[in-house]
């Protein structure tokens, strides 16, 4: 069956994958800025921005694009100095 999106829709979809996971994590890192008198909501926040880090971490070499590869490696990089900050 041919691919009648065109031969770049696996390459988009990492990417987008990418984006929407580090994206989840700052909104975990949110939630556990807001919930901080709420210790087990604000915990449980920070191990999911955690394991949403690990798991973009672990896909990112997977995109060939360059520019793109760079695009999200620097949104990674600001992700990883956020979850450093709150303690993640």
């Amino acid at each position: 069956m041919e691919n009648i999106e065109g031969p770049d829709t696996g390459e988009q979809t990492r990417i987008q994958f990418l984006d929407n996971e580090m994206d989840l994590c700052d909104t975990f890192l949110n939630v556990a800025l807001v919930d901080a008198d709420n210790p087990k909501a604000a915990t449980s926040a920070r191990t999911e921005a955690r394991r949403g880090y690990e798991t973009a971490l672990a896909w990112i070499n997977s995109v060939r694009d360059a520019e793109e590869r760079a695009r999200l490696a620097a949104k990674l990089f600001r992700l990883k100095d956020r979850l450093d900050k709150i303690g993640a």
